[in-house]
């Protein structure tokens, strides 16, 4: 049993393979929120804990708040609004879709941009060696 609801939530994000950002954007907290707590090693407000088990019904709030019980519930739990939750999950994943393919585009034009560069001084190295080479031979 771990001693904190910190370390007990480190604990269900590494067996979920959830990292601090993950995390976040699906129980839709603050930015930074999860980090800051895993770094300070303090605790979270209610509020944070109501949305982290709202996004992740498997874990049981006992064992997340107190550390007594199984760490996952035996049954899913019925949730009401099951469509609602799934749409709202999926408009994150998206999100972090877009934001991801976004990235991805800001740096395949940086390597563009560099590639460039490159060529441009290959050249420019270029003509100088051929400057250099007509100099030794006059």
């Amino acid at each position: 049993m771990h001693s904190n609801i910190i370390s007990r939530l480190e604990e269900y994000m590494t067996d979920k393979k959830l990292n601090n950002n993950q995390l976040t954007k699906i129980a839709g907290l603050s930015v930074g929120l999860v980090a800051k707590a895993r770094k300070t090693r303090r605790g979270l407000h209610s509020e944070s804990i109501e949305k982290i088990l709202n996004a992740f019904p498997d874990i049981n709030p006992s064992y997340l708040l107190t550390g007594k019980g199984e760490k996952y519930r035996k049954k899913n739990p019925v949730i009401h609004d099951s469509s609602q939750n799934i749409n709202e999950t999926i408009k994150i994943l998206l999100t972090i879709i877009k934001e991801k393919d976004a990235r991805i585009e800001e740096l395949n034009q940086k390597i563009g941009s560099l590639k460039q560069q490159i060529g441009k001084q290959v050249e420019a190295s270029k003509q100088q060696e051929k400057q250099d080479n007509s100099k030794k031979y006059k």
